[in-house]
């Protein structure tokens, strides 16, 4: 065989080892020829000199130095077809090989689901409820309280929440998208995994798009958060020129999730299942938080009553007493014959247990959102819970503002990306009453809340109790039997919960049918994947700019 014929058959090596730099680069460069001498013989076919060429290419350090980030596909080929070489060479060329072996026999039979969530909350209060309905989990969480739940980041490559960047997917986000796939796509864990979830903030699930894997949207806040969310303060300093193109593209992304069978798009609040209907035109399912696996339940042992959540409205944790509705309440509790006792969660429990919760007679919730963790986490405890009336809430936020959390961007919704058949047409500005089609007006305008106001959680929920006034507390709070309604909160639950493992259970059939577990294999190619899963064209870097 002559030097020209076998350096063209080991360039076709290369190519077909997809190593074209490194090996072009060694064959051009170096003199292989010489080091090839050992494995070829005169006398040898094409395909055998093929395969001593892949032998070759595949075990030296040019390769194996780098093959905890970069396998070759021949070489894993190689490991597979060839058990004396995946043995001779299984710390080095055939390492991850071993390794995907060894994840594809974990969990058999179940579903595996990775999050890399910027909260811990959602996940956490779930998780039980997805081992019930026959998944294994696994969550790289990076947020300040993570370790309550023992889910935080340890093995997370590349994504990175430095400053909150990670909301928006840093300063490059189209960059970050791509630098990710690659350092996962051939991650024998990532081979393994079934579905990726993602709950705070859901546009994140734009990170595992390409992987060729189901995709888990469950909604615990709105869908723009991350994107546009201009309502958000610490949020408004990563805003740039192309957030709310952002915002649109994450829209025309959802849907395109939403249109492939293997994913599901839920909410676990109605508010936000009417808001991304309201949003997208996409009918999200509603999946309650669960939030009941603290092991406490009620046992009043003091007679003090607490105002939570821990924590409160902004304006009202501010101005804590001082504030007026709290200085009302002291008003009218000072006026009575024989006062009750109040007190902040904030002020009695620095940091607290839920044992201390569920030992006093009663919380009074203060909402300053739609759906709070901490709502589920007092209502599966069976703790009592007082709440303001749908009138006084919005007399109060009309007043001091108290929701204004429940808008995250002063968004419209934009139809051109809604299809007729789900709701399209077009919503007037600022409209205040139900248009011609009956559909909810516009969320994020403030006068509309009236509206809406019915889809928050503590609206929702049965043998929830509600007052007026803090006159009616006071009287409520004398006669009404709390014990009882402590035993019908956790009836309630006790009831739901089977009806919510068998909604998960439904899911995870869904994204991981029976005998398919980690079957989707992961593609090589960032912008082949893009196009052949979801038709998008090339992504193109942009960083950020003000």
């Amino acid at each position: 065989m002559s030097s020209g014929t076998l350096e063209k058959s080991i360039a076709q090596a290369a190519l077909n080892a997809n190593d074209v730099r490194a090996a072009l680069t060694d064959i051009w460069r170096s003199n292989f020829l010489s080091e090839l001498k050992d494995y070829l013989h005169p006398n040898d076919g094409i395909s055998d000199t093929m395969s001593s060429l892949e032998r070759f290419l595949c075990t030296q350090e040019r390769y194996t130095a780098h093959v905890d980030t970069f396998q070759s596909a021949r070489c894993l080929s190689l490991c597979e077809k060839d058990v004396t070489f995946a043995r001779e060479y299984a710390n080095t060329t055939c390492k991850y090989y071993h390794l995907q072996a060894q994840w594809k026999k974990k969990f058999p039979g179940r579903a595996y689901v990775w999050t890399a969530d910027l909260h811990s909350g959602p996940f956490s209060c779930d998780e039980s409820l997805m081992r019930e309905a026959g998944a294994e989990t696994h969550a790289e969480i990076q947020y300040s309280k993570c370790a309550y739940s023992n889910v935080c980041a340890d093995r997370l490559r590349v994504f990175r929440n430095d400053n909150l960047s990670g909301y928006s997917l840093g300063d490059d986000p189209e960059k970050l998208r791509r630098d990710f796939f690659d350092a996962y796509k051939h991650d024998p864990e990532f081979a393994r995994v079934d579905s990726f979830l993602c709950t705070h903030p859901t546009a994140n699930c734009e990170l595992f798009m390409p992987f060729n894997k189901s995709i888990i949207i469950n909604a615990a806040a709105r869908i723009e958060f991350g994107r546009y969310d201009d309502n958000i303060p610490w949020r408004r300093e990563r805003l740039t020129s192309r957030s709310y193109e952002q915002w649109q593209q994450w829209v025309k992304n959802l849907r395109l999730i939403e249109a492939r069978p293997e994913n599901v798009i839920m909410a676990n609040n109605l508010y936000d299942v009417a808001y991304i209907k309201h949003m997208t035109g996409i009918n999200a399912k509603y999946m309650p938080a669960w939030c009941g696996s603290s092991g406490f339940t009620y046992t009043p042992s003091r007679q003090s009553i607490l105002i939570g959540p821990y924590r409160l409205a902004d304006s009202i944790a501010k101005l804590g007493w001082e504030h007026p509705i709290l200085r009302d309440l002291s008003q009218t509790n000072a006026g009575l014959r024989k006062p009750l006792e109040f007190q902040r969660i904030t002020d009695l429990y620095p940091s607290y247990s839920f044992s201390d919760l569920t030992s006093h007679r009663a919380i009074v919730f203060l909402p300053y959102q739609v759906s709070i963790m901490s709502f589920f986490e007092y209502y599966r405890m069976g703790t009592p819970l007082f709440v303001p009336s749908k009138d006084l809430l919005l007399e109060w936020d009309d007043k001091y503002d108290v929701m204004n959390e429940r808008v995250y961007g002063h968004l419209r919704r934009d139809d051109g990306h809604i299809r007729p058949e789900d709701g399209g047409g077009t919503l007037s500005k600022g409209a205040e009453v139900h248009d011609d089609r009956g559909r909810l007006p516009d969320p994020n305008v403030k006068a509309n809340f009236k509206y809406w106001i019915h889809l928050c959680d503590f609206y929702v929920f049965p043998h929830v109790q509600y007052f007026d006034s803090w006159k009616d507390l006071v009287g409520k709070l004398r006669s009404v039997d709390t014990k009882g309604v402590s035993k019908a909160m956790l009836k309630y639950s006790d009831e739901q919960r089977p009806e919510l493992v068998e909604k998960w259970r439904k899911v995870m059939r869904k994204v991981a049918p029976s005998g398919e577990k980690g079957a989707r294999v992961v593609p090589s190619d960032f912008d082949e994947a893009m196009k052949g899963l979801y038709d998008e064209p090339v992504l193109v870097s942009h960083p950020r700019q003000r």
